[in-house]
């Protein structure tokens, strides 16, 4: 303690060290899948996979919990089937389905090999 106009003061001070700010780097938000991820984007590809124009993906986020996840499927499943039935519309939704934000895009000159 050092005093300062008359008054003691305690200060205390601490740095963190290099290994310290690498390790709290590493802690980024990660992708999750659960089961219930799992099952959604599992039904969207078996339902529009055939319906996908080759050569491209669609890309598909979602907050998560998935609250209702069957609702929330067919209501997807509906929008993006609407969207690809206009071929020459541009694909993408972006919207709030049974509380939850979701976003769909469709992606070009992808490779054949990838998942639809």
């Amino acid at each position: 303690m050092s005093p300062i106009a008359g008054k003691r003061i305690a200060a205390e001070i601490a740095a963190i060290g290099r290994k310290r700010a690498e390790r709290s780097e590493l802690a980024k938000p990660r992708l999750r899948f659960d089961k219930v991820v799992l099952r959604l984007i599992g039904g969207l590809q078996e339902a529009l996979g055939e319906e996908v124009p080759e050569g491209q993906a669609l890309i598909l986020t979602a907050t998560a919990p998935i609250r209702l996840p069957a609702k929330t499927a067919a209501a997807l499943e509906d929008r993006i089937r609407a969207c690809l039935a206009r071929r020459s519309a541009k694909v993408e939704v972006g919207e709030t389905i049974h509380g939850n934000r979701v976003r769909v895009r469709l992606v070009k000159d992808i490779s054949r090999r990838a998942s639809k």
